[in-house]
């Protein structure tokens, strides 16, 4: 049975474009012309993945997101948004954190369909990271689980998610709070290391809390995109803790280094908000697409 993929766009040339691409890679295409459309569609015919534009009358592409993301017959449905060149900051960050993928307008039907079959095929976060960068490690920052008082809930659980898709974890670490401790640390780790380093701890409010400031001392170049997608994701009525959040992202030499909460939740879905943008970054830092 063909895979089925929901159009959801308001321009008609987009929508015949990408449906003639899919319709000759065998794919069941269904379009949608407006927000209101999409979710009807979606909910009737439950595709394998929607292709949604950000840009469309009714409800745009992020609040259609939600609303597929809050019903039970369309949470599972991946999502690809499509989106035009110059997208502002906050329209990434939103980007990042609502969809498996997105593509940019005007696209390159290859491109496409390189994307659309990764993340049918992926399922998971980051399952289709090239061999290059597909490695990582996991810096647990807390006084209790340094003492030996307190079980590393969080980097257990971030090991697990990362090698589920697909990531080599050949470290994990744990140190005490400190800006001194954090940075030394910070330093052995990433020395000679290309790939991704994730911290979980230190980054709230309480006096020992100082993982970013340790983080700043080290990194070269702060990636402030995926700091504040981080904190999007952990922003929801009746939970706006994510504001509160002070992790912060950054690169050293080819290692990507980024802050996760302490709570084993929530490092997991920072982590998650992330990983779909990664693989990207790694290749950028190993030089693999000069600009």
């Amino acid at each position: 049975m063909a895979e089925r993929i929901l159009i959801a766009a308001a321009d008609d040339d987009d929508l015949k474009a990408i449906k003639i691409n899919l319709e000759l890679e065998g794919y069941e295409v269904f379009l949608a012309r407006n927000g209101d459309e999409a979710l009807e569609h979606a909910r009737r015919v439950r595709p394998d993945l929607i292709l949604l534009d950000v840009v469309m009358p009714g409800p745009d592409g992020f609040d259609v997101g939600r609303g597929l993301k809050a019903d039970a017959r369309t949470s599972d449905c991946p999502v690809i948004f499509l989106t035009a060149e110059g997208a502002t900051r906050d329209e990434a960050v939103r980007l990042i954190a609502g969809a498996d993928d997105y593509v940019v307008k005007p696209f390159d039907p290859a491109n496409l369909l390189t994307r659309v079959r990764r993340v049918l095929d992926g399922a998971a976060p980051g399952a289709n990271l090239p061999k290059l960068g597909r490695r990582a490690r996991v810096l647990t920052v807390s006084d209790g689980v340094a003492a030996g008082d307190r079980d590393d809930r969080s980097g257990s659980t971030l090991v697990e998610r990362l090698r589920s898709t697909g990531y080599d974890v050949d470290e994990q670490r744990v140190t005490a709070d400190g800006v001194e401790a954090v940075a030394t640390t910070l330093r052995e780790v990433t020395t000679g290391f290309a790939g991704l380093v994730v911290t979980t701890g230190g980054t709230g409010f309480g006096p020992r809390d100082l993982t970013p400031e340790a983080t700043r001392t080290v990194v070269e170049r702060e990636a402030p995109g995926l700091a504040e997608a981080m904190r999007t994701v952990s922003n929801e009525p009746g939970r706006p803790y994510g504001m509160l959040q002070r992790g912060v992202c950054g690169t050293i030499g080819a290692a990507l280094v980024c802050n996760l909460p302490g709570s084993a939740s929530g490092a997991l879905e920072c982590l998650d908000v992330i990983l779909p943008a990664v693989p990207h970054a790694l290749e950028l830092l190993a030089g693999e697409h000069p600009h």
